[in-house]
């Protein structure tokens, strides 16, 4: 299921997508680490590294990679100027299932600091 909600949010072009795609990078399961970063790929249209399968160390630290690229980008991204009035309806629809996603995932990775 965690799967199949991350392979979702690429087509939802909000912040709130993003961080929730970059904190599941740390999930337990490496097919939704994997889902997770081909979504993050789709959505930013970025092809930061990250291998699903690398040791933990290494995975924080891609993942930390992402998060720091995250923390540069972010205000221009998604700018609401940009986005289609579909998108805004969606977002409007979404967020708080959005604000879920992202709190189910910070629960899930808890355990993996990378900020």
């Amino acid at each position: 299921v965690r799967r199949l909600v991350l392979e979702g949010l690429k087509d939802y072009k909000s912040a709130m997508s993003v961080e929730a795609l970059i904190k599941a990078l740390g999930d337990e399961e490496s097919l939704v680490r994997y889902t997770a970063h081909a979504s993050l790929k789709s959505l930013t249209s970025q092809d930061l590294p990250f291998d699903p399968d690398a040791a933990a160390v290494k995975r924080v630290a891609m993942q930390k990679r992402w998060q720091e690229w995250w923390d540069k980008n972010r205000d221009g991204l998604f700018s609401p100027s940009t986005a289609s009035p579909r998108h805004l309806h969606q977002y409007a629809n979404t967020s708080s299932k959005l604000s879920s996603v992202i709190n189910f995932f910070s629960r899930k990775s808890n355990s993996v600091e990378i900020g």
